[in-house]
Order: C-alpha cells, then structure tokens, then sequence
C-alpha cells in the first residue's frame, strides 16, 4: 500500500468514527427524550387528582357534618343510629275502594342543620307517585295548608287535591295536597313549609292498622356543588292502631 492510499483509508476511518459519535449522541438524546414522555402521564395523572379533589370534595371520603332533626309538634329531636319514638298527631286519608287499605298522613317534618347547604331532597319511594296511581304507592308526601273557607271548592278541584275539611262557622279550612315521592327545599326555607309522610298500610277486621317499613333517602348539596347522601329507616311495625307511636333513626353518618 502507497502514502497515498494510507492516507485515504486513515480519513475513512476517521469519517466512520465521527459517524458512529454522532449516532451515540442522537441515541442518548432520544433516550432522555423517552423518559421524559413517560413522565407526563404521571404529572398529568397527580395533577387531575389535586383537581378533582380540591374542587369535588364531596368525592373524597363523606366527612360532611349534618344534624337531621325531626319536628312532630311541639317536639323537635335530633336522629342518631338509635331509633327514636314517637307519638305523632296522625290524619286517616281515604283509601279508595278497599276497606283493607288505609292511608296514614304523619305530620313529620324533617330539617337538616349544617354549613354551606344549598337545598335538600328528601325521597321516600322510587315510584313516581301523582293522583292517579297513589293507592299503589307504599308511601308519599303531601302539603298541609289551610286556605280561606271559601276558597275551598276552588283548592279541592286542583289536580294535586287529595283530602280537605271545612267547618260551618269556621273561617279557615284544611287542605292536604299531593307532593309526590320526593320534594326538594331550600336550606332557607325548611321551616316555613308544613308537609306529612303518608304510609300505606291494610287495617284487619279488628281494626288494627299494619304498615311497613319505610326508608327515606337524604339528598344535601352544598353551595360548592358537592353532594352527601344520608339514609332513614322508619320502622312501623310497632304501629298497632290508628295514632300510635312511629320509630325512626338515621342509618349512616
């Protein structure tokens, strides 16, 4: 081999190691580059976490404090996991045909006491209940009102009338209106409204009135949005006769 073909075959050497450098490089570069592209899901993940915690917190674990009391009366007693007795003023609602069937309008009113409360839903049945199908209907709300005497023919031919009494001489009559399964109210105002939970039940041939049990579910969102749901049990198998005592308690907190 000459000097001249050495020195060419020395530059190609030198070329083909420059080359492979080079290589090395732009193959490390892509490794980092690798790395941190994996790395974004996670900061993305950690991120949407920090969100959706700080902005939905009704999604963490349910800490949200809330007095559920019941008002019968004169009465007005706060709910634990125990159960609670009561003896309420009742009104005994027409039950259509069926003598069997009996309808039990419980003047209990529920409130709920917490911070930041917006409205509260309080739901008795998952029928959809109007005045049509109520005798099937296990339980429901109604509104007691008392309206002017003389515009009682005028309330009694609305579609939401389902009861009503009036007296000679008197200048005020009563009228119980259908609500329906559920109602919502506002934080605000619980204490202006007046409603009742009718329980369907049968009465025997002795006269004895049997009803079942009832769950209530309590729906509370707050002003941020967030939501915490309570559960009530009543318990109506100690009802004997008509104006007996009713039991209820709050089965989660």
């Amino acid at each position: 081999m000459n000097i001249n073909q050495y020195k060419k075959s020395m530059d190609e050497i030198t070329i083909k190691k420059i080359e492979i450098e080079d290589l090395l490089r732009k193959n490390s570069n892509n490794l980092k580059r690798v790395r941190y592209i994996k790395l974004i899901p996670v900061f993305i993940l950690t991120y949407l976490l920090v969100l959706i915690l700080f902005y939905f917190p009704g999604l963490s674990k349910d800490t949200f404090d809330v007095a559920i009391k019941v008002c019968a009366a004169e009465d007005e007693v706060q709910l634990t996991k125990d159960f609670i007795s009561f003896k309420l003023n009742a009104n005994q609602i027409d039950g259509g045909n069926d003598s069997s069937k009996c309808f039990i309008n419980y003047n209990l009113n529920l409130k709920c006491e917490g911070d930041n409360i917006e409205t509260i839903v309080y739901t008795c049945s998952n029928q959809d209940v109007n005045v049509n199908n109520r005798l099937s209907a296990a339980a429901y709300y109604v509104e007691n009102i008392s309206v002017p005497a003389n515009e009682f023919s005028k309330y009694s031919k609305e579609d939401d009338f389902i009861f009503g009494y009036k007296a000679e001489g008197v200048g005020v009559a009563s009228i119980t209106k259908l609500i329906g399964n559920s109602y919502t109210v506002n934080y605000d105002n619980q204490y202006n409204k007046e409603y009742g939970l009718v329980l369907a039940g049968t009465v025997d041939e002795n006269g004895i009135y049997h009803f079942n049990d009832t769950k209530i579910k309590v729906d509370i969102t707050l002003k941020d949005g967030s939501t915490h749901h309570k559960e009530l049990a009543i318990d109506s198998s100690s009802i004997k006769k008509f104006g007996s005592k009713i039991r209820i308690r709050i089965t989660n907190r």
